[in-house]
């Protein structure tokens, strides 16, 4: 007796086969047509044509037309100069923002491509650089979840390089969006960084290799220092001595710098003594641009838990005077984050400049 059949599988049948065989014909010209295409958009660089073989990809409902555009896109980039790489990325930036690209396939194309990055980085160093930035721009746009970046393409590296990559990813991110989408990059790290690094490899390592400013900042910011609790029995005298036996590095140290700020706008209503406080933790010295801007968002995080009436963020930073440097520096990292807060910096660093001249 014949066993029964399965309810709703269908049995491969020779027209089937011949649907699979052309679908898959029709994906390798358009992939190959993909790749021309980005060439000839270098020379003329007309959008439009872009956009047709995409519609032409869905239209004709050809499986991984847009995945091959998409790895086409990302592997051309990192031998094209620096100038076709920026215009390359523009027609990205403007597929992504008219929702030409499909999604899944952009997530499925970029896959591809990153599984692939330890040997095409053997032909060209600065790919994944460039991967980074098409990462970093797809989530600006919101087109890619930020859990993307802890796919399966990590495999094919070591540990240290998908620190390093993601990093860079971060770095793009706030190239390209804000340090608030940055800091979100970094929290997507599964494991503490110490993780990543190979024995008698510390951070410090890391950033001396890696040889730029932001990433540091970022790296700081991956793990920032809590701002301490202050019971409210303590006297001025006892909170000044605690925090000046927690945190001995406020004044190097970008991260104690912002734990001890906030927690002085916590603990005090008085504009008067988180400035007092402030003067005498750093010594009346001139800090580090980083350190400065680390302290003043100190301040803003403390102003806006403890709902400060308005105008009494802009008292303390004008009565304490950061450097004009240090709140323009603040001001192109956090005033897309900070909201009405930067309103009341930017009057601060208007007044102290003024006072100054």
């Amino acid at each position: 007796m014949a066993p029964p059949e399965s309810p709703g599988v269908e049995e491969p049948t020779p027209s089937m086969d011949t649907e699979v065989e052309d679908s898959k014909v029709k994906g390798e010209k358009l992939a190959r047509k993909s790749e021309n295409c980005i060439k000839e958009f270098i020379v003329n660089p007309d959008k439009k044509e872009i956009e047709l073989l995409l519609e032409s990809s869905s239209e004709l409902g050809v499986k991984g037309g847009h995945e091959a555009f998409v790895s086409s896109l990302a592997t051309r980039l990192a031998f094209f100069k620096k100038a076709d790489q920026d215009l390359v990325m523009e027609l990205f930036e403007h597929l992504l923002a008219t929702d030409k690209l499909e999604s899944e396939a952009l997530e499925q194309g970029l896959s591809d491509v990153l599984r692939n990055m330890p040997d095409i980085k053997l032909d060209a160093p600065r790919f994944p650089e460039l991967c980074a930035r098409i990462m970093a721009t797809a989530f600006q746009h919101e087109r890619l979840p930020l859990s993307f970046i802890n796919g399966d393409y990590q495999k094919a590296l070591a540990p240290i390089d998908v620190l390093r990559f993601i990093l860079t990813v971060a770095q793009q991110a706030k190239n390209v969006s804000s340090e608030k989408l940055a800091r979100d990059v970094i929290a997507t790290l599964p494991k503490p960084i110490k993780e990543y690094l190979p024995p008698r490899y510390d951070e410090s390592d890391l950033k001396s290799e890696m040889s730029k400013r932001d990433v540091l900042f970022l790296l700081q910011s991956a793990a920032p220092e809590q701002a301490p609790e202050l019971s409210a029995d303590m006297s001025y005298d006892q909170v000044v001595a605690h925090l000046r036996k927690e945190f001995p590095e406020v004044t190097t140290d970008p991260k104690q710098a912002r734990a001890v700020s906030k927690a002085l706008a916590l603990r005090f209503s008085s504009v008067d003594e988180i400035d007092n406080a402030l003067t005498s933790l750093t010594n009346e010295q001139e800090l580090a641009e980083d350190v400065d801007v680390e302290l003043i968002q100190g301040v803003v995080e403390g102003a806006k838990a403890k709902q400060f009436p308005e105008g009494f963020l802009h008292g303390v930073l004008t009565t304490y005077q950061p450097t004009v440097k240090a709140l323009n520096s603040w001001l192109s990292r956090y005033k897309s984050d900070e909201g009405s807060a930067s309103s009341q910096v930017e009057q601060a660093r208007d007044d102290i400049s003024q006072s100054k001249a």
